[in-house]
């Protein structure tokens, strides 16, 4: 089955209109999702593809359903639709990570189970902020907006 083309119930949080509401604690309600193939951002294949591989089932390091469509929908919240895909990646307790490298910035995003995370450092001024997801959003997407100009 795939996170693209199947039709399932997963537990969906309900739209905040920043980033899912199961990372942020609040009550979560079962939905069903589908994502058609021929529309989104341009990274949207590689991600899910990199989703893919951590299904349950899939790798010794799966990561649960719940975590990987909260990260999916949280990244949909930041970053822009031209971007350049993540390097996705378990964290090794049962999160996943996005990353970025590239333009002097090292930036990563971390979810787990109603938790995720940002961190960011300029390589060049050594500059870095970090902290909950909710409370980086905004640097986030002006971090990204850079990135992902070179």
């Amino acid at each position: 089955m795939s996170l693209l083309e199947d039709l399932h119930e997963v537990r969906r949080p309900r739209p905040t209109g920043a980033i899912p509401v199961g990372l942020l604690g609040l009550p979560e309600r079962t939905v069903k999702v589908h994502v058609t193939a021929s529309v989104g951002p341009r990274w949207l294949h590689e991600v899910v593809a990199g989703l893919e591989r951590l299904r349950p089932g899939r790798c010794e390091e799966a990561v649960p359903e719940q975590v990987l469509v909260d990260a999916l929908y949280a990244l949909m919240q930041f970053l822009p639709p031209d971007a350049t895909a993540p390097d996705v990646a378990p964290t090794g307790n049962g999160g996943v990570q996005f990353e970025w490298h590239r333009g002097g910035w090292d930036v990563e995003v971390e979810f787990h189970h109603r938790d995720a995370h940002a961190w960011m450092e300029n390589l060049g001024s050594g500059e870095r902020s970090s902290g909950a997801l909710t409370d980086r959003l905004d640097d986030l997407r002006a971090t990204m907006r850079v990135v992902n100009s070179y």
